[in-house]
């Protein structure tokens, strides 16, 4: 099996202009949940007690920080 750099394979695919789309769109997603979750630290908030004083529901804001954890960085 033939090894691939990921920055090689990136570039590639960036020349869809969908996967383009897709990509960058998931990175804007992925710097709003970054500086979501470095409030809620700075603030001293569990997730939470985030989600008490937002009020939103156990299952809106969890998909951000499932995000983080996917993508490492755009």
């Amino acid at each position: 099996m033939k090894t691939v750099k990921f920055q090689d394979l990136l570039q590639a695919q960036m020349a869809d202009s969908e996967f383009k789309i897709g990509f960058e769109q998931s990175c804007v997603k992925l710097e709003v949940a970054v500086a979501l979750m470095q409030a809620r630290e700075k603030a001293g908030l569990t997730q939470r007690g985030r989600q008490k004083r937002l009020r939103f529901h156990n299952l809106q804001l969890p998909e951000l920080s499932e995000e983080i954890t996917q993508v490492s960085k755009c």
